[in-house]
């Protein structure tokens, strides 16, 4: 019975650092192994959920930053986010 654990144990090692021997390059569509790479200069993270979702807010320089503000279904900022300002709607849909 130790023969076998032993056995597991070191099929499960050699598993372990077999899938941490992998290189970080990129692939053929810019992507690199871990998941990670860029697009029309943007950094992005493949979560696998069909979408590549950016590493940070869109105006943000850095992760942790805030980035633009944007009204709902506008592509660019403004200085008023006030409903006479909305594209979308007006004061009645409040």
């Amino acid at each position: 019975m130790k023969k076998f654990r032993f056995f597991a144990a070191l099929c499960c090692t050699a598993v372990a650092l077999a899938a941490c021997d992998q290189k970080n390059e990129p692939t053929n569509d810019g992507q690199n192994n871990n998941g990670t790479g860029m697009a029309n200069g943007h950094e992005y993270v493949d979560l696998g959920l069909s979408v590549k979702w950016a590493t940070m807010n869109v105006g943000a320089t850095a992760p942790e930053g805030y980035g633009d503000y944007y009204a709902w279904g506008e592509t660019a900022t403004k200085a008023d986010y006030s409903w006479e300002t909305y594209k979308y709607g007006s004061a009645n849909n409040q």
